[in-house]
């Protein structure tokens, strides 16, 4: 109920009758006031789930204000519109300025109020409290939202899709107050051009497309067709890390490009929207996913779905003994987080690039560290090391979830459906495919919120005393 209830879908349909011709337009400027008188009329302010959370309450406001400004000139009941839409604002704004007051409000809920308060009270500077609100909006943007971003640009959640939602909602901000000729603050642009920055680093060169690490990878600020995306730049093979968020990007020739997760679980205390994802690896040819992160899927519908897409074993890692690398508490918190340190990281005149890091999520619990090492030879040649050490006999699990075919050969795996096919050898373990398995559930991925399909999962398994090591190789045919 929560997401039509953003009411995000009137942008959409405001951007299709812009485009549209007349009588098309017609009926999506009718369907969106429809709609929105519906909404105000079935939900009176402070009734019902829809007024719990500020950020809710904030991407209502911004979606609203936006379609009806896209389609104006179009209405059709402009006066019972234009009343909806004020007494909306203006009972949102109130709530989201009195429980933004509140002690230690989530960092979406904080940013995406603010965001909402300033356009309240610039764009409707009659309404009894605007001033109030743009004030207080800009204090909690200027010195409560920046925290949850790093220096490096990244996103203290782990969650990509978080990351972009919270850069778009620093972009709709700072056009309007540009737009206004208003002040803004240095280290609001900042964190801004960082963030974008960021996530321009992990897109293909040609798409506007994230990998989707940890949550969120299908939350939007105001439309998926109204982005902020940083310019797009040509990028040298080579090696990119980010060391305060946890990730190396390894650029090799011929558009590879393979993505190293070594960061931290998330932003603490219950680090929420993070995955269990530590040292987990991707890889794509050009456009193509070879090693895939299958996303997420759900938060608040099977216990059973939501802990697998977040957990260990839905990621390019390993597991020991089937538990994941953190102690899920519920839905939307873990405990015992792991910690991770990137130990060495080189890169020869010649192109050869290495990258070193290790997590100790299983160590307090099982005795057991594990360290991975990737390396990327300039001939095509790819080589991800595991080393497990610990005391004892462990149970070890190495998943590949991969976006292509892999059909068995003598030594290993072909993966095709590439424009190149590429050859994939492990050793360490007894390895099996699952497609679209239930009993266990393994080779999945999530497209969209509340949507998966059955990928390929290599599995390889071992069952010894420690230490124990796996090596995978992928090379081209």
């Amino acid at each position: 109920a929560w997401e039509p209830s953003r009411l995000q879908h009137l942008v959409t349909l405001a951007l299709m009758a812009q485009k549209a011709e007349p009588t098309v337009r017609t009926r999506a400027v009718d369907a969106m006031e429809g709609h929105l008188l519906s909404w105000v009329q079935a939900n009176p302010l402070l009734i019902g789930i829809h007024y719990i959370s500020p950020m809710e309450c904030g991407l209502r406001v911004l979606a609203a204000c936006y379609a009806l400004d896209l389609v104006r000139s179009w209405l059709q009941q402009p006066q019972p519109v234009w009343t909806a839409l004020l007494t909306l604002v203006a009972g949102h704004a109130e709530l989201i300025r009195r429980r933004l007051s509140l002690p230690s409000p989530p960092p979406h809920d904080t940013l995406a109020g603010a965001v909402a308060l300033i356009h309240a009270g610039l764009l409707f500077p009659e309404l009894e409290g605007a001033e109030r609100w743009v004030a207080f909006g800009r204090y909690l943007l200027e010195e409560e939202t920046p925290r949850h971003i790093s220096h490096d640009g990244g996103g203290q959640e782990q969650g990509f899709g978080f990351l972009r939602f919270s850069t778009d909602l620093y972009g709709l901000v700072l056009s309007l107050l540009d737009q206004r000729q208003l002040s803004v603050p240095e280290r609001i642009r900042h964190v801004f051009d960082r963030s974008r920055a960021f996530l321009n680093e992990f897109c293909p060169v040609t798409e506007d497309r994230l990998p989707p690490i940890g949550d969120g990878e299908h939350e939007t600020a105001l439309s998926t067709y109204l982005r902020f995306p940083a310019p797009s730049t040509a990028r040298a093979a080579g090696l990119t890390t980010f060391h305060l968020s946890g990730y190396s990007i390894i650029r090799g020739r011929d558009l590879q490009r393979a993505v190293f997760d070594h960061g931290p679980l998330g932003m603490p205390p219950r680090f929420a929207h993070g995955h269990a994802d530590a040292l987990s690896l991707l890889l794509h040819v050009g456009l193509q996913d070879v090693l895939i992160d299958p996303g997420t899927f759900t938060y608040h519908g099977d216990a059973q779905w939501r802990a697998y897409f977040r957990g260990t074993r839905a990621h390019n890692t390993v597991t020991v003994d089937g538990l994941d690398q953190a102690v899920p508490e519920g839905p939307l918190a873990w405990s015992q987080p792991f910690d991770t340190h990137l130990i060495y990281k080189d890169e020869t005149p010649e192109g050869t690039i290495t990258v070193i890091a290790r997590h100790y999520g299983y160590r307090d619990r099982l005795g057991v560290t594990h360290l991975r090492g990737v390396s990327y030879d300039p001939a095509g040649v790819w080589m991800i090391w595991d080393w497990l050490t610990g005391d004892g006999t462990h149970h070890l699990e190495l998943n590949w979830h991969v976006g292509c075919r892999p059909v068995a050969v003598e030594g290993g795996y072909r993966l095709e459906g590439l424009d190149r096919p590429l050859l994939m050898t492990i050793e360490g373990g007894t390895s099996r495919l699952y497609e679209g398995s239930l009993q266990p559930i393994a080779g999945w991925r999530s497209t969209g919120y509340g949507t998966k399909e059955a990928i390929t999962t290599i599995r390889v398994e071992h069952h010894g005393p420690l230490p124990h090591e796996f090596m995978t190789r992928i090379r081209f045919l």
